[in-house]
């Protein structure tokens, strides 16, 4: 397994519900964009389900979808199966999680490369 630091938004529990995270875990997406002249054009995102690292305990039912989380853990995968559908999912076993506020991102040194941060431009 990989450490793994991510700034992310909380996203649907369920899609296109805004039904409360169960206490066991949450659904995150960290958008990518990239600079087109002087706009910033989301390109795409990376979705995590987000669960506690072993022997740490979080209530993933305290945040609310759109919050902007930072997350500290351990990337792994995990197979699943609905419906008939087979996929796996990238899932952060998490050591901990914090409600950022908005701006914190831009508090970073100008001309320094946070890699956790640079992706996190407006979009």
């Amino acid at each position: 397994m990989a450490k793994i630091e991510v700034n992310a938004f909380v996203s649907d529990w369920k899609f296109g519900e805004k039904s409360p995270n169960p206490s066991w875990g949450m659904k995150v997406s960290e958008p990518h964009s990239k600079k087109e002249g002087e706009k910033w054009v989301k390109v795409g995102s990376t979705n995590y389900t987000v669960k506690s690292a072993y022997g740490v305990e979080i209530d993933f039912s305290q945040f609310n979808q759109g919050e902007r989380v930072a997350i500290t853990g351990t990337l792994t995968s995990e197979s699943w199966e609905s419906n008939g559908n087979k996929g796996k999912s990238l899932v952060i076993k998490a050591t901990s999680v914090d409600v950022l506020q908005s701006g914190q991102h831009e508090q970073r040194n100008v001309g320094t490369r946070d890699p956790f941060t640079d992706s996190d431009a407006p979009f």
